[in-house]
């Protein structure tokens, strides 16, 4: 994401700054809850064993992110519908 904010200091700029708040919004909520999974999911995989078990850390996963990830695609949503008008 940031190349492409340092692209907009240039001439060679692909995208808008508009542009890219559609395509890579909510993206640091979404690597937050990345980044909460592999935390919890680590020890798991660390100790594996026959009777390991990683609901929990996926349960958190989807509980956490569900929401952002939503909330990302409605606003990217409400975004796209203004560049078609």
């Amino acid at each position: 994401m940031q190349t492409f904010r340092n692209q907009l200091k240039t001439d060679e700029a692909a995208l808008t700054a508009a542009d890219i708040d559609v395509i890579f919004c909510g993206i640091q909520e979404l690597q937050e809850a990345h980044d909460l999974f592999v935390a919890e999911l680590q020890p798991l995989v660390d100790d594996w064993s026959d009777h390991q078990q990683v609901a929990e850390p996926i349960k958190v996963l989807v509980s956490t992110s569900l929401d952002t990830y939503v909330s990302s695609e409605l606003d990217r949503f409400e975004m796209s519908k203004q560049w078609r008008t």
